[in-house]
Parts: C-alpha cells; sequence; structure tokens
C-alpha cells in the first residue's frame, strides 16, 4: 500500500523522535555535570627531596581549588631504579637523580619533586685497648 506522503511523514516523524532522544541525553549529561568542581593546580609540600639509599619520605600533594570535586593525584617517579612512589610515599633506590610526579585526576595539572638519591655513610669505630 503506497499512499502519497506517508513515506515522508514517517521519516518526519524519526527525525523529530530521534531529536527528542538527543535532548534527552544532552540534558542528563549536562546535568550530571553541574555541581563538578575542576581542578585548577596541584603543589606538592617539596619541591626538592634528599634520601639516602634505602630511606622513605611521604610527599602530599594538594589539588586546587580544595573543594575540586576529585581530589586524588596519580604518583610517578622518572627512574623507578632511583626511587619509587606508591601514594605519595618515596622510597630511594640507589644514588642517582628522579622527578617524581603527582597528576591531577583531569592529567591537565603536574606538580614536580626532584628526588636526590645518595649512598648512606657508615662510620665504623674502634676501640683501642
Amino acid at each position: 500500500m503506497n499512499r502519497p506522503g506517508f513515506n515522508s511523514l514517517k521519516v518526519h516523524l524519526m527525525i523529530v523522535a530521534l531529536c527528542m532522544m538527543l535532548t534527552v541525553v544532552f540534558f542528563a549529561c549536562k546535568h550530571e555535570d553541574e555541581g563538578n568542581i575542576g581542578e585548577t593546580g596541584v603543589t606538592l609540600n617539596k619541591s626538592t627531596l634528599s634520601l639516602t639509599v634505602g630511606s622513605t619520605e611521604t610527599l602530599t600533594a594538594t589539588v586546587l581549588p580544595t573543594n575540586a570535586t576529585v581530589t586524588t593525584v596519580s604518583w610517578k617517579s622518572s627512574d623507578e631504579k632511583v626511587a619509587t612512589v606508591s601514594s605519595g610515599t618515596v622510597t630511594a633506590k640507589v644514588a642517582g637523580t628522579a622527578t617524581v610526579t603527582a597528576t591531577t585526576n583531569n592529567g591537565n595539572r603536574i606538580a614536580y619533586c626532584t628526588v636526590t638519591v645518595t649512598k648512606s655513610t657508615t662510620t665504623i669505630h674502634s676501640r683501642q685497648e
């Protein structure tokens, strides 16, 4: 059964339905983002760190603004042979220099700390009688 204009009407109705669905999805996604406060920066409590082999120290990252929706960071060492980092705790492995980075969740903000690792010195005292 082929009625003039019927196919054209079906196409228009499908287009209207598609537009309505896209509008609902758009506003639903926009509503989810409302209230989210994005990261504008990140700082570390130290920009340099000196450690001896085998020692550890914890860096603290502060995401800005302090009321950002997501305040977590990911940690990375430029040279894991020299120093590793996990949840901000830096562990000195061998003598050398590495850069520890803290990156915001959105990946747009990075803070750096230069870590210098030196060999530990052992002093031997002898007792003479």
